[in-house]
């Protein structure tokens, strides 16, 4: 039998491992993102990802077909709002290391420029640390279900796979938070290892050949804490 971790897709194969999954520590975590035995699921023989959905067929009529905001349903000109000069910081990077992936190196240095002028003007706010943190994780994650089903609508199969790479990883940073809410010792003489172009959080000695998230090899899963 094998089961799935609901947050980062690890697969414990009971056959490989030889334990069986139910004789397993009650304290027992994934060895890849840390989440507990209740996160895991178990999965039938013929499970398998469900494939990415198909594009939709294109218009029939010559021509380029643009559509504005307003015509998609549940994204009407009221649900828009402005982004503060962090979360611009943020988008432009994440602009950047999309770009550097695609070999669009001036685009890439021109998100890049953008990202350290609004990171420039960002206030920092005073807040109570790891709570406030899980706090504005935990809003942030019930938003994917409608962004999610906008790219679904538009068949935007890009968006569509970053906002899974997103969530999955932002599932893995609350685990790492609650983790180390209960105890920050947890993070000492340890790595702390994130995937560059997903944000996926590894923490241990040894990081994983191919990030689990978003399937890019494991030299770009960079170290920033600890480790060799």
């Amino acid at each position: 039998m094998k089961y799935r971790c609901g947050v980062c897709g690890y697969i414990y194969d009971e056959e490989k491992e030889g334990v069986k999954f139910a004789d397993l520590p009650d304290d027992w975590q994934c060895p890849v993102c840390g989440e507990g035995k209740e996160g895991f699921e178990p999965m039938e023989e013929e499970d398998e990802p469900a494939p990415s959905p198909a594009p939709a067929a294109a218009p029939a009529a010559a021509g380029t077909t643009t559509v504005s905001a307003p015509e998609i349903s549940g994204f009407e000109n009221e649900d828009l709002r402005e982004l503060t000069a962090g979360q611009l910081s943020a988008l432009c990077s994440n602009l950047k290391r999309g770009c550097g992936v695609q070999q669009l190196t001036r685009e890439a240095e021109l998100f890049g420029q953008i990202a350290d002028y609004f990171e420039s003007k960002t206030v920092t706010e005073d807040h109570d640390g790891v709570a406030t943190l899980l706090s504005m994780i935990n809003s942030d994650l019930m938003e994917y279900g409608d962004a999610k089903a906008t790219c679904a609508l538009m068949s935007d199969r890009g968006a569509l796979r970053v906002l899974t790479w997103s969530e999955k990883a932002t599932l893995i940073m609350r685990t790492v938070l609650e983790r180390y809410q209960k105890d920050p010792s947890f993070l000492e003489h340890t790595g702390v290892y994130v995937c560059d172009i997903c944000g996926f959080i590894y923490i241990g000695d040894d990081p994983p050949e191919v990030c689990p998230v978003c399937k890019v090899p494991g030299h770009m899963i960079l170290r920033i804490q600890g480790g060799a």
